[in-house]
């Protein structure tokens, strides 16, 4: 974790997530890195953006739909 800005005010963030291996939710999720370099100001608007970008994303016809459970005997 680091702090943010590096000022030292004992806020903490977490480190970016590793890739999950689906290029476009990678290529969003890459967007949480630059959060806290960013004014408090625009969080809102960014993780919005990120949000909306991943519902796109998992939604859109590139992502393979989930294995359906097979019933069972």
């Amino acid at each position: 974790m680091t702090d943010v800005n590096g000022r030292g005010d004992g806020v903490r963030w977490p480190e970016a997530p590793e890739d999950g291996g689906d290029p476009l939710v990678d290529a969003v999720t890459a967007g949480l890195a630059d959060i806290p370099a960013a004014p408090v100001e625009e969080h809102l608007a960014r993780y919005t953006q990120i949000h909306d970008a991943l519902l796109a994303a998992l939604d859109s016809e590139d992502t393979p739909a989930p294995k359906k459970a097979e019933p069972e005997s």
